[in-house]
């Protein structure tokens, strides 16, 4: 595997993306969750999106957050909806493109 860069092409990133789920976690029994937040550069209006086979939940945060907070709130969410739900299988790995948003979350 190779690191991607955000600004390059979306398909490199989807690859390495299922290449890191086939590699480390196709043989465990899991629920997928994926995450993204971003922030339109014209307007300032941030976004999350968290989506997984079993819910998906879009949301648009106020003008002031930025991307990172918009990558906070879809872990959040992510974590909330699992929790609000009945167990599925024991484990969940959510794939986020932000490893200070994770970093902020684990502490």
């Amino acid at each position: 595997m190779s690191p991607v860069l955000k600004s390059q092409d979306c398909s490199a990133a989807l690859f390495s993306a299922m290449e890191t789920t086939i590699v480390f976690f196709l043989k465990q029994s899991c629920i997928y969750i994926y995450i993204d937040g971003s922030k339109r550069e014209m307007n300032g209006v941030t976004g999350s999106g968290v989506y997984c086979e079993h819910f998906s939940h879009y949301i648009s945060l106020v003008t002031a957050k930025s991307a990172f907070d918009g990558e906070v709130e879809a872990i959040k969410v992510a974590l909330t909806r699992l929790n609000a739900r009945s167990p599925l299988c024991d484990q969940a790995v959510i794939f986020s493109d932000s490893q200070a948003a994770i970093l902020t979350i684990a502490n």
